[in-house]
């Protein structure tokens, strides 16, 4: 399914649009609407698509400059021009630009049809011819691959894809393995931003080119995921993945990788999956795990099915509800005094360790960077195992709490007002029915687009953000209140009980019930 955008000043022809043909039978989906040419070049940058239907006169940038500009981006996009004025010099312009039609308003449906019937045709046979280089399918496989772990692709364009990127869908046994660099000196710094990017694209190529020497017992496929972690994905048709073959051959690769760039490497392999509808499930795995797991000693390589649960218990999860709170609130002064409290009273029990104070700093690195949105943080994780004293890991955790507030507060000021406006919508009306769709009403904004915002400036999903937050007011009212289960799921939004507890289980990890039979124990004791 191709993607198109359409670019209007009026409204009435930006809504109508949407009718006035079957896009999905035409290979179309309307995946962006802009009122400007401004507008317009900005989404296409940040969400490009395969055609662009334009208006001509427009204010600021007009459709003939918007053309010219996307061009020079993407000379394969297909152009389609609508105007009002039966103009012959846009007609030669538009020409000079490989514009598909010239179509007149009120546009003529059968003139439609048969233009974006052309333009999808030209499409596929570019598309087709493309997919021969190299590059090209390297591309297109990076692209389905991510959309694939991710869950954001419909399984019948996966299919699709999957043939012409040589992604095998057909095999009985698939596991994923994800690898994030780690600084190997002693300062323990983070990589620049570009640096890493850079190091991670020529191990990825050197792994990828290097194959049949690295990893040659089972089918791979490498691409770098949006994380900017390197993801391998093991397969083998006949549906046997040995676990001690994937662990010998990856310690084979953190050799050749630390040979070459002295630099090293943390592997995290997911389960084995029988399917490829599973795949995700593996991928996310191999991400916890990588995240989870301490960064001590030198054991590079975290294997999910030999990981036991987490080591945080029950308990300590009701202390982190607390931080929670601040963390939602912004509260640095309560959070210093917070994390001040919690590891003053680490020093005073004789039986605590050190290792005990940097598990229970991870586990607050975790909730900070998980509620502030932050990314690419497992580099933060190494000092953490390198510092000597509570004091110091204490003053660590207040100093990276601080960084990803920082982060929010920036983020939050240059958050759009409509964004925002959703956001507080959220907060306030979490008990009721929301759907970009009826927000998309309310603002005036198409849902698509909405969407597509909300996912840029927040970080998350709509969907996913909403849940969160449900459940969030959901473990204040366990904690605060004896109403049952179901009065809870029914005043945080959630018709359906039955999803209530399984959406509170994945967000935290226990039932509603444990998680308030502990916050009990811990009041008792």
């Amino acid at each position: 399914m191709y993607k198109i955008m359409i670019v209007d000043d009026e409204p009435l022809i930006l809504k109508g649009m949407y009718s006035v043909i079957d896009w999905e039978e035409h290979g179309l989906r309307i995946a962006s609407q802009a009122s400007s040419g401004e507008q317009a070049l900005e989404q296409f940058l940040d969400q490009p698509v395969d055609v662009v239907m334009t208006d001509i006169r427009m204010p600021g940038m007009d459709g003939l400059k918007l053309i010219e500009t996307i061009r020079s981006v993407d000379p394969r996009v297909k152009f389609i021009v609508l105007s009002g004025y039966d103009d012959f010099q846009h007609v030669k312009e538009g020409m000079r630009f490989g514009i598909e039609n010239y179509l007149l308003k009120p546009v003529d449906v059968n003139e439609l049809s048969a233009t974006v019937t052309t333009a999808v045709r030209k499409l596929e046979h570019e598309g087709q011819r493309r997919i021969r280089s190299i590059e090209e399918k390297q591309i297109l496989r990076t692209n389905v691959l991510n959309r694939w772990m991710s869950r954001s692709i419909p399984m019948a364009e996966l299919k699709q894809r999957a043939e012409m990127a040589d992604i095998p869908l057909h095999h009985r046994a698939y596991a994923v393995v994800t690898g994030s660099l780690l600084r190997s000196d002693q300062a323990g710094d983070s990589f620049p931003p570009d640096v890493r990017n850079e190091l991670v694209s020529e191990v990825c190529e050197m792994v990828r080119r290097d194959t049949s020497m690295l990893l040659s017992t089972y089918t791979t496929l490498e691409f770098v995921d949006l994380d900017g972690d390197i993801v391998i994905l093991f397969s083998e048709y006949g549906g046997s993945l040995n676990r001690e073959v994937l662990h010998k051959e990856l310690e084979s690769l953190y050799e050749s990788i630390k040979d070459r760039w002295r630099i090293d490497m943390l592997f995290s392999i997911g389960a084995t999956v029988g399917s490829y509808l599973e795949v995700p499930e593996s991928y996310r795995q191999a991400k916890e795990m990588q995240i989870q797991r301490k960064i001590n000693g030198d054991r590079f390589i975290v294997d999910g099915e030999h990981a036991g649960k987490r080591s945080s218990s029950i308990a300590f999860l009701q202390e982190l509800q607390t931080l929670t709170s601040l963390l939602a609130k912004k509260d640095r002064k309560g959070l210093r005094q917070w994390v001040d409290e919690s590891f003053d009273g680490l020093k005073e029990d004789m039986r605590a360790s050190l290792a005990d104070a940097q598990d229970g700093a991870l586990e607050i690195m975790l909730q900070v960077a998980k509620q502030t949105g932050r990314h690419n943080f497992i580099e933060s994780f190494a000092p953490l195992f390198r510092l000597r004293s509570v004091d110091q890991i204490k003053q660590y955790i207040q100093q990276f709490a601080d960084e990803s507030l920082d982060a929010v507060s920036v983020a939050e000021e240059n958050r759009s007002p409509v964004i925002s406006k959703v956001v507080q919508d959220i907060h306030t009306r979490y008990e009721s029915e929301l759907s970009l769709k009826t927000l998309g009403q309310i603002y005036k904004v198409h849902p698509v687009y909405l969407g597509q915002l909300f996912r840029k400036e927040i970080g998350v999903g709509f969907t996913d953000y909403v849940n969160g937050y449900r459940i969030q007011v959901a473990k204040e009212l366990l904690l605060q209140t004896e109403l049952k289960g179901n009065e809870i799921a029914a005043k945080v939004g959630c018709l359906d009980p039955n999803y209530f507890y399984k959406l509170f289980t994945k967000f935290t990890g226990v039932s509603p019930t444990e998680f308030r039979s502990a916050s009990k124990g811990v009041q008792r004791g």
